[in-house]
């Protein structure tokens, strides 16, 4: 008893031992973990705020002024930090200690540098703060004045005060644009702008000019001092901080491996004694406890034992209790045989399917349930489950003919599974009766072959159907033809038949006045007079003639005009700006004559592949079109034509309009109808229009819409297909 108290009170010591050196070596560890976290997170705090300073530099030079408090935050942390960081947190010792304070005064040298660059950035930029603010808003303010005053500026015409307006837009632009830009940006197209609003406000009095010299004065101070500001900002980004801060990490980081590097093999000494003493108490606690260990686990392997017993019987119940559960309520017949094919299970459903009951077909064979031409299939597919053929086929079943109890013959489906117990091969059989299924199999085939017929009847019916529609469309499209050709066909035959009539009649009552003539100079004497009005008479009559058949004539090369345009002219590349400034040219002179100016909104050039002479007659006629109608009343001051090109998606657009008097509703509803125009008496057809509808939808598959407001003009929008060159 002495010896077991004694060798308890060794163990104590030892254990209380062992923990007292353990406390001090986590102790000791988590300082020295401290010290270090201390200046790694010093150490990168100094790296992200040099970084953010640099990036609140660039976002200030690009204008983003939000970030100037930041950035006097972020230069007093930064100070805040380099006053922390110590050569004395790393014990290195020696010369490591003296090379750390080197670079640490080297690296306060170099932030005292970038602090006096910023301080220099920060002053001119608070001057240039101003300024920018400054100068957009009374930018702004300027132009709104001069688009709202326009020709009534001081000292400024209506053409000047156009073009200062858009050398202050520009000179805004180029302003914005060069601050946005950081340090590549570029002044010089600021300092054209600049350049070009001085020369036009030279020599000019008034309030306004006072305001755009202001404008001026504060351009130039943006110029300047941006140009100092981006100085200092790459001057204090430029500085080597980083490469200075990084040779100080190193050594940091050096001298704490080398302080590492001693507490760790102290700590070694102390953890090889901790476990001298807690081996020496193992020891002792084995000697005591090994017995009644022993003892203890050998009860408990008893015991466990016999639990294990009594819970694998309960589970091997209650798993024969669910499976035959399971197997007796399933819907399908469920059957196991042995290895000779003797029945041993038996459910609910096969006894319902077959008729037998579970004690009238025990111990005999399945094949007796089974029709002659079954069993062999049946024996085959025993057979593929013993040698395990059927392991590569699961889910794999047969249709066999099975016997009810009352000789009558049905369709059974058959899933097999075999399965081995102390060395012997047994079998379930999964049995379906597909009685239903078959007979609704051959009602279905019935069915389908019923509806094959009647959708072959109902196609047939269709195809029928469709050629009568074609038919029917095809009639409907040479109707809509000649009614077409009729409305021009009696247009044509109303606007020639009226200047022919002229003429015949003309031509018969010449011949009456020649008859009378010939009469007079048959007589021996001849009334002069009224030879001579005879005479006057016949002239009138010939010139009648003349005139007529030259409206005739006219109206029939207008006509022609569709021949031409419907002939098998090829497609070819040709530029249809240069086209457009072609027809303008041809007309020029009645357009100057009028005081038409043409407006075009377009790129330099657009090669496309499409029909050139269309493309030709549809400008002229539209110019045309203007210079008839578009502006009858001298009075109208200003006139103009503005003409739209764009090609987007394989597809031409263009828009022509202009601001004359525009059509009242009645007329624009008709003004694409042949021989429809205001402009009768004076010898028009009206045919201009109506050819421009047809060329484009006939010889170009394109479309034309009209948009007009009485008073206010008339806009023609065309489009047609086409490919670019």
């Amino acid at each position: 008893m002495m010896q077991g108290r004694s060798s308890l009170l060794t163990i104590s010591i030892s254990v209380a031992a062992a923990v007292i050196l353990i406390t001090l070596l986590a102790f000791s560890y988590q300082i020295d973990q401290q010290r270090h976290r201390q200046l790694q997170s010093r150490l990168q705090g100094f790296y992200q705020l040099d970084a953010q300073v640099n990036q609140s530099l660039g976002l200030l030079q690009h204008g983003l002024l939000a970030h100037y408090d930041n950035l006097t935050n972020q230069t007093h942390d930064v100070q805040r930090l380099l006053r922390q960081l110590s050569p004395e947190m790393a014990r290195g010792g020696g010369d490591a200690t003296e090379h750390m304070r080197r670079l640490h005064r080297e690296l306060k040298v170099v932030w005292q540098e970038k602090s006096w660059l910023i301080e220099r950035f920060k002053s001119d930029q608070a001057v240039l703060r101003n300024s920018r603010r400054f100068f957009p808003e009374e930018s702004m303010q300027v132009m709104a004045l001069l688009e709202q005053e326009k020709g009534s500026v001081e000292g400024f015409n209506a053409g000047e005060v156009k073009a200062l307006s858009r050398a202050l837009t520009q000179l805004l632009r180029t302003t914005l644009l060069a601050l946005g830009a950081g340090i590549d940006r570029d002044f010089w197209e600021m300092d054209a702008s600049r350049e070009l609003v001085e020369v036009l406000i030279k020599d000019r009095p008034g309030p306004i000019t006072q305001r755009i010299q202001n404008l001026l004065a504060h351009a130039a101070i943006i110029h300047r001092f941006q140009s100092r500001v981006d100085r200092w900002a790459l001057g204090a980004v430029q500085q080597p901080t980083e490469s200075k801060l990084n040779e100080l990490a190193d050594l940091y980081y050096g001298a704490f491996e080398q302080d590492l590097n001693k507490a760790d093999r102290l700590r070694l000494w102390m953890y090889l004694l901790t476990v001298v003493l807690l081996g020496g108490g193992a020891l002792g606690l084995r000697k005591l406890f090994t017995l009644s260990q022993a003892h203890t686990q050998q009860e408990a392997l008893v015991v466990q034992r016999t639990t294990d017993l009594r819970r694998e019987l309960r589970e091997r119940r209650k798993a024969e209790e669910r499976f035959r559960s399971v197997a007796e309520s399933a819907g399908d017949a469920i059957v196991a045989v042995d290895h000779q094919g003797s029945i041993t299970f038996w459910n609910r459903s096969a006894k319902k399917i077959f008729g037998y009951s579970f004690k009238e077909v025990k111990g005999r064979s399945l094949e007796e349930l089974l029709s002659n031409r079954s069993r062999k299939v049946y024996q085959s597919f025993v057979q593929e489950g013993d040698d395990g053929t059927l392991l590569n086929k699961p889910g794999e079943v047969r249709a066999l003919d099975g016997v009810k109890a009352t000789g009558q013959s049905f369709p059974i489906e058959v899933s097999l599974a075999s399965w081995k117990n102390e060395g012997q091969r047994f079998f379930t059989l999964v049995i379906r009766d597909i009685t239903e299924r078959v007979a609704m199999e051959r009602r279905l085939r019935a069915t389908l072959e019923s509806l094959d017929a009647k959708v072959e009847e109902r196609t047939f019916e269709l195809q029928e159907k469709m050629e009568e529609l074609k038919q029917t469309q095809d009639q409907l499209v040479v109707s809509e033809k000649m009614a077409s050709l009729g409305r021009l066909a009696g247009g044509t035959a109303h606007e020639i038949n009226t200047p022919i009539g002229i003429a015949i009649g003309a031509a018969s009552q010449s011949r009456n006045t020649v008859d009378a003539v010939m009469a007079m100079l048959e007589q021996d004497e001849v009334d002069e007079e009224r030879l001579v009005n005879e005479l006057q008479t016949l002239d009138q009559l010939s010139d009648l003639i003349n005139s007529s058949m030259e409206k005739a004539a006219s109206l029939i090369r207008a006509l022609r005009r569709f021949t031409y345009a419907s002939s098998e002219h090829g497609r070819e590349l040709f530029d249809l700006v240069a086209e457009i400034h072609h027809q303008q040219e041809d007309v020029q002179s009645e357009l100057d004559k009028q005081g038409i100016t043409v407006q075009l909104e377009m790129p330099e050039e657009l090669l496309i592949f499409s029909r050139r002479d269309i493309f030709k007659e549809i400008i002229a006629d539209l110019f045309n079109n203007t210079l008839l109608h578009a502006f009858p009343h001298a009075e109208q001051a200003s006139r103009e034509i503005t003409i739209s090109v764009v090609f987007n998606n394989k597809v031409v657009e263009l828009s022509y309009g202009d601001n004359g008097i525009g059509m009242e509703q009645e007329v624009k509803d008709q003004v694409f109808e042949p021989f429809f125009t205001t402009r009768h008496p004076d010898g028009r057809y009206g045919l201009g229009l109506y050819f421009v509808q047809t060329l484009l939808q006939g010889q170009l598959d394109g479309q034309v819409s009209c948009h007009s407001i009485q008073g206010e003009g008339s806009q023609f929008t065309m489009s047609w297909p086409c490919r670019q060159g």
